[in-house]
């Protein structure tokens, strides 16, 4: 079914805050919805445009399931909770959706499913807010596979839906949240990486902060802090990148005003625009322009009066 941008904000209201990136004139979206017990498969293609889902500010639905999304053309990049996302045609993703998620996407066209949390043993607390499996790798092949049984089963009723359903939660469960550590034993019992990296993002805002500073906190050798962040090309990149991201959730919450990349990007310690622009564009693929409000327009959803099942089926009904 097609959609004009006013119904499109008005059905899209229980899941995200959505603003056009191009022409409300030249807006285009399409979309399928449809229930399986308590799966809800979702089929959209739309035009560029800038998503927020914030649970804090959409009231009166269940935020705790994860969705599970394929990528059929077009690409996004956003944060989910602190961790960056890039959605293209080369991954499956999973993304929790009782945490915060934003993303500025271009043409898409995309294929997924909202599976609560309790149906694969999902745990917040635990289990990260955002993986992806490549689409070419094995467990990506079986993944992509089993949607789309799955997904033919439900739309042509088929009497094996529930089996291929039972089928697909399992491939989710295991090839998503639980991957096999092939670390040794005591890798496992050295690993810091989730303690730096806490301890990093709790320092970002202080911008002389440097693997001197880092190591004698927390009382490392200069080697071990860099072995620790090598597949992160550096503990200085593991930083920049932290502090870009702030930058994108900043410039995502900022209106179009005359110097607004440059005073948080200065926030940021990026004090030279040239190089700014250029670290923000290779990690996000766009300009920190690119992020901004449109003066506020089409920035805040009223609530319509058309009845969409799929708000009815968030709020449990």
């Amino acid at each position: 079914m097609e959609y004009s941008f006013d119904e499109w904000q008005d059905i899209a209201r229980v899941f995200y805050q959505v603003t056009p990136l191009t022409d409300i004139s030249d807006f285009a979206a399409e979309a399928e919805v449809q229930r399986y017990d308590r799966l809800i498969c979702t089929k959209a293609k739309f035009s560029p445009q800038k998503f927020d889902h914030d649970p804090a500010r959409i009231g009166g639905v269940d935020h705790d399931y994860l969705l599970y999304e394929r990528y059929l053309d077009g690409e996004g990049r956003g944060l989910a909770a602190d961790v960056p996302a890039h959605i293209n045609q080369a991954s499956i993703h999973l993304i929790d959706m009782s945490r915060r998620y934003r993303s500025i996407t271009k043409g898409v066209a995309t294929a997924g499913v909202c599976i609560p949390h309790d149906l694969i043993g999902y745990d917040p607390s635990r289990d990260p807010p955002y993986r992806s499996v490549p689409v070419a790798s094995p467990q990506g092949k079986m993944l992509d596979l089993a949607h789309g049984a799955f997904r033919v089963a439900v739309a042509r009723e088929q009497p094996d839906a529930r089996e291929l359903s039972a089928a697909f939660l399992a491939l989710v469960r295991t090839l998503m949240l639980n991957a096999p550590d092939t670390r040794s034993a005591e890798q496992k019992y050295v690993d810091r990486r989730p303690l730096l990296r806490t301890f990093i993002s709790r320092h970002l805002t202080d911008l002389d902060l440097s693997p001197a500073q880092i190591c004698g906190e927390l009382g490392l050798s200069r080697s071990v802090l860099y072995r620790e962040f090598q597949r992160d090309g550096g503990v200085i990149r593991f930083i920049t990148n932290r502090r870009l991201d702030r930058c994108f959730a900043d410039l995502m919450a900022a209106p179009a005003r005359r110097g607004a990349v440059r005073r948080i990007a200065e926030r940021w310690g990026f004090d030279h625009p040239g190089n700014f622009h250029r670290s923000f564009r290779d990690r996000f693929g766009m300009s920190p322009s690119d992020c901004l409000e449109r003066d506020g327009e089409h920035a805040a959803p009223t609530p319509g009066t058309a009845y969409y099942p799929v708000h009815e089926w968030l709020r449990g009904g």
